[in-house]
């Protein structure tokens, strides 16, 4: 548990649990509240955390009169704006953590065309081993013959399995340029609303 959350529960228990006038000193709200605000969005999107801004963000609304007039607008922009920064936070979390996965998979394709072909051509010189042999040892034709068959049966296999890899990987690859674009949106947007929160932030710094 990091310091900032030993230092926040306490007076939040306080708050979900005794009315505003049993506290000694309004400060102890706004000590919270300046806690709180040194967080990230990541740390404010867990849902203990997001709970407990929105209920200081509450209780500071009411009492709007112990702040300057630009602190006070600010606090009632956060309080109606605070659960969308952190849904969006989410959203675009949860997408940046699905396109990485997808990345990964795209990789394990890719690596997976890589060692097929090179199967094909290890086939592919064995098969043309066998053929010389064939010429060599007819005495021993059937046998020849018969692994000869084995081995083209293999790389004809290998072959398909080749093509429809390729075939994979040429979709994941066009599906990999829309996710990367949208990736890039997602950095864009991430990046956006950190900008916005320590905008908001350097209010009560």
């Amino acid at each position: 548990m990091d310091s900032t959350h030993m230092g926040v529960q306490p007076s939040l228990e306080s708050i979900s649990t005794q009315p505003l006038n049993s506290f000694s000193s309004i400060e102890n709200i706004k000590l919270l509240f300046h806690k709180l605000m040194v967080s990230s969005l990541k740390d404010l999107s867990e849902p203990e955390k997001e709970s407990s801004m929105e209920k200081v963000l509450s209780i500071l609304a009411d009492n709007l009169s112990l702040f300057s007039k630009e602190q006070a607008e600010q606090i009632i922009g956060l309080l109606f704006n605070f659960p969308a920064l952190v849904h969006s936070w989410r959203e675009y979390s949860r997408f940046q953590m699905y396109s990485q996965k997808s990345s990964a998979e795209t990789k394990k394709i890719r690596d997976l065309v890589k060692t097929s072909v090179k199967d094909e051509e290890n086939l592919k010189v064995r098969y043309e081993e066998l053929e010389n042999k064939e010429k060599e040892l007819m005495t021993q034709l059937d046998a020849v013959q018969k692994e000869k068959a084995e081995v083209a049966e293999q790389k004809t296999e290998k072959s398909k399995q080749i093509k429809d890899l390729s075939s994979l990987e040429e979709e994941k690859a066009v599906h990999r340029m829309k996710e990367e674009c949208l990736m890039r949106i997602t950095t864009t947007k991430l990046n956006n609303l950190s900008n916005q929160w320590a905008k908001l932030r350097s209010f009560f710094m």
